[in-house]
């Protein structure tokens, strides 16, 4: 009888050291078994789920009226060499005051321009993952527990208290700065008000881009945009902007000056080692000129600000 105690000791003993749960802190890196790591990128309440480098055309995840989404973002790296699709990788729950909810999980295109819950994660690629659920907005402000498991094999616990729309606002940038990025520099050279477009390097015959709207303003960021990577890069799905003002928020389209700053153009590419001047504009009624507004570039996966 001893006997057999002991092995069920051992036995619980080695299946609570398996069931151990590891605490998440912001920030940090996590190993799964040599085949998974996970970064947590971000946490906010929000309406709606959107993908980190948004553009004119991306969709989001609306949340029910009354209700808020709790979103983790997770930076996401498979070590292994196999394939995986999302729901292989996370399981768990949410639990915010003694309440369990679903976790949902949507995984970032590869520009991180969209949201996907059919790719999968490839060998060595890294991507943005949002873990999610759905609360009543009154439930906000208290202790939020994630209960994460990886790999049907290491868990986690998350603790955290966020308010309704909270969001990081670190990475304010100003005209001169340097975004160093994995796949560029960008160097931000101007900000600035114009009813056109026009090239850097005037000669005395030159085209431009004037508004549409005669009762609008085009608010630019111009920007040199060195690209240090081995791939080409299309600025239409690399980079985005939006203009918020008067509650309203407005998107940008993108001008590319030729490799002479001379023309001005819709479409182009930047190859390796090579810089061209962009131009992310904005169409502005002239009413809200006067009014405080600002930028948010999304590029990389990460959000700019940029005061007007």
């Amino acid at each position: 009888m001893k006997k057999i105690i002991c092995i069920i000791c051992m036995t619980l003993l080695l299946c609570g050291c398996q069931d151990k749960m590891e605490n998440i802190e912001q920030g940090q890196s996590y190993t799964i078994q040599e085949k998974m790591s996970i970064e947590v990128i971000k946490t906010i309440a929000t309406q709606r789920i959107e993908p980190s480098n948004k553009n004119a055309v991306s969709q989001s995840i609306q949340a029910k009226e009354d209700y808020i989404y709790i979103d983790v973002l997770l930076k996401t790296t498979n070590l292994s060499q196999e394939q995986l699709k999302i729901d292989e990788i996370f399981s768990g729950r949410y639990e915010v005051n003694g309440i369990s909810y679903d976790l949902n999980s949507i995984m970032e295109t590869v520009y991180y321009t969209g949201l996907t819950s059919t790719d999968t994660l490839k060998e060595n690629e890294e991507r943005y993952v949002h873990i999610y659920c759905e609360i009543p907005k009154d439930m906000i402000n208290q202790e939020i527990i994630l209960y994460l498991q990886i790999l049907n094999s290491q868990s986690f616990q998350y603790s955290f208290i966020i308010d309704e729309e909270t969001e990081s606002k670190d990475n304010i940038q100003s005209i001169g700065d340097v975004l160093a990025l994995k796949q560029s520099q960008i160097t931000l050279n101007n900000l600035a008000q114009s009813k056109k477009i026009e090239p850097s390097n005037k000669g005395i015959f030159y085209s431009y881009i004037p508004v549409e709207n005669e009762n609008e303003t085009y608010v630019y960021l111009q920007m040199d945009i060195n690209n240090i990577s081995n791939q080409t890069i299309n600025p239409k799905e690399y980079i985005y902007c939006e203009y918020h003002v008067n509650d309203e928020i407005i998107t940008s389209q993108i001008i590319i000056e030729s490799e002479n700053h001379k023309s001005l153009g819709k479409t182009g590419k930047i190859e390796p080692s090579q810089t061209r001047t962009l131009y992310l504009v904005m169409s502005v009624n002239d009413d809200w000129l006067k009014q405080k507004g600002h930028i948010e570039v999304f590029v990389e996966g990460q959000t700019f600000q940029v005061q007007v």
